[in-house]
């Protein structure tokens, strides 16, 4: 009886503190690019994490890599309160395919647990500034629009999702850290 009665305590506990609201995996953003435009890109992306107030932590222009330190991002909506958050951000740059990922952990005000978000109303706002960032990398001459944006042909933006989807597909079946919850936006593998 005594177990029963936890179980249905511990259930209505989980009920009155999940948050509501339709669920969503974070997709980085994503533009197809000419190949001889790689190294200006590169550049590019460089000094526009710079002025946005980035730490750079790697900067691999042969492997067409950026990645940023964890900084302190602020007070942000979590569901239904407001958590503090840390954001890292990674610009990859292969030969065809430049991609912005803004990596960003919230963490729980009651118990300091860090959790990457998943409702809808945090990851939107995520993809939005990803977005803005990649725009401002390609504000020059660029190949063409960003895949999955209004004119782009059908083709050619889900022949670069699934080389993303297949490249995160790889490096995360080589992983063996042990996750609990939902897990973190996968790094894309430059070839």
């Amino acid at each position: 009886m005594r177990i029963a009665t936890a179980a249905l305590a511990f259930a209505a506990a989980s009920c009155a503190t999940a948050p509501q609201g339709k669920h969503f995996i974070q997709r980085q953003a994503l533009a197809q690019i000419v190949p001889a435009e790689r190294d200006q890109l590169f550049a590019r992306a460089l000094s526009t994490l710079q002025r946005r107030g980035w730490i750079i932590a790697v900067s691999d222009r042969a492997g067409g890599l950026l990645t940023t330190q964890e900084m302190a991002a602020g007070a942000k909506s979590c569901g239904t309160i407001t958590c503090e958050s840390s954001s890292t951000l990674q610009v990859a740059i292969t030969e065809t395919v430049l991609s912005v990922n803004l990596h960003r952990e919230l963490i729980n005000p009651d118990t300091g647990t860090r959790f990457a978000p998943t409702l809808e109303q945090d990851v939107v706002p995520i993809e939005a500034e990803q977005k803005a960032i990649l725009d401002e990398i390609l504000s020059g001459t660029r190949a063409g629009p960003v895949p999955g944006s209004p004119g782009v042909g059908a083709k050619i933006a889900a022949r670069s999702a699934r080389l993303v989807r297949h490249a995160e597909i790889r490096a995360s079946a080589g992983s063996t850290r042990a996750t609990s919850g939902p897990a973190a936006p996968a790094t894309p593998i430059l070839e």
